[in-house]
């Protein structure tokens, strides 16, 4: 599990429910990929994508101009950003993530 994030970009799109979380990381996704990032690891697919199931929950680590860039789309809450942190390494030079609690708890 990541403990702990040493000199690393963090970006946090914080919103109520159904505000457009979700949809904006998976747009974000959508265009690292057709820019030509490499998906390095995750649950995020092609044709997931092309398929427009842009509101589902998907993570990923994705290789792009020599950074590591980590999308997390999921953040109902503390609990669901740990799990999906837990699957991911902790050398990315950035994480994206969504999350709708005001202070959130990911790194623990």
């Amino acid at each position: 599990m990541c403990n702990e994030i040493n000199n690393s970009k963090a970006i946090v799109l914080w919103g109520r429910e159904n505000t457009g979380k979700t949809t904006t990381l998976n747009l974000l996704v959508y265009k690292l990929i057709n820019i030509g990032a490499n998906v390095l690891f995750g649950n995020f697919s092609r044709t997931v994508l092309i398929n427009n199931y842009l509101t589902a929950n998907h993570y990923a680590v994705f290789e792009y101009d020599s950074k590591k860039i980590a999308v997390i789309t999921a953040g109902d809450n503390d609990k669901t950003l740990d799990d999906y942190f837990s699957k991911i390494d902790c050398d990315c030079d950035i994480y994206v993530c969504a999350c709708r609690t005001k202070v959130a708890h990911v790194i623990t």
